[in-house]
């Protein structure tokens, strides 16, 4: 009903260019949902890039929940800075194969793809962990990383060379948070880059 008003007060009004501009958004933002459901379908895809894009979208359209949102974006950002190595090979094929969506979130994929950034990243992102944690206790659970050898894992693969330059982050201990039960339409803890109600919340 709103998208028929809208088209029909730009056919009344056809020079208005405040209507004009909110309809070149209304198209430009169909034309990426159907890109973005184009990849929804490519297997080769984790399905926490859906859900990225997804979040994209609706924070660009002003549909979100502004308590919510920052938490969310972390957390599915959070996917690809904890597997970092590992989800190159998808960030480099996304700028290749679907440039809409990439352009979405340029900035951030940008620094995913540049190695030197690697350390950098993970340590701004434990601080986003512990400010958010306290902005949002309820949305924490219990062990949110739980490996304790993970923080290893992620920069065993790095030769010297390339982290030289920057002080690398060493927890002192493995990280435990406790909190009420996520909510469910949240990112799932266990890391699948599902929502909670689509995964581990599936039959609660």
């Amino acid at each position: 009903l709103a998208a028929s008003i809208i088209e029909t007060a730009h056919e009344l009004l056809p020079d208005e260019e405040e209507i004009k501009n909110f309809m070149t958004g209304v198209q430009e933002e169909h034309t990426i949902r159907q890109v973005l459901n184009k990849l929804s379908k490519d297997s080769f895809y984790p399905e926490h890039y859906e859900y990225m894009f997804e979040f994209e979208l609706d924070k660009q359209m002003g549909i979100l929940e502004l308590d919510s949102s920052e938490f969310y974006e972390f957390s599915i950002e959070m996917n690809v800075i904890m597997d970092i190595e590992g989800e190159r090979k998808y960030v480099r094929r996304l700028k290749k194969s679907y440039p809409e969506l990439y352009r979405l979130k340029d900035k951030f994929f940008n620094r995913v793809l540049n190695r030197s950034q690697s350390n950098r990243l993970y340590q701004e992102y434990m601080k986003k962990y512990d400010k958010l944690e306290k902005l949002y206790p309820e949305r924490f659970v219990d062990d949110y990383y739980d490996d304790e050898d993970e923080d290893d894992d992620f920069f065993g693969f790095y030769e010297d060379d390339d982290i030289e330059d920057y002080e690398v982050y060493t927890p002192q201990e493995p990280i435990r948070r406790e909190g009420p039960k996520i909510g469910r339409n949240d990112p799932c803890p266990c890391g699948s880059g599902k929502k909670y109600k689509k995964c581990c919340g599936k039959d609660g």
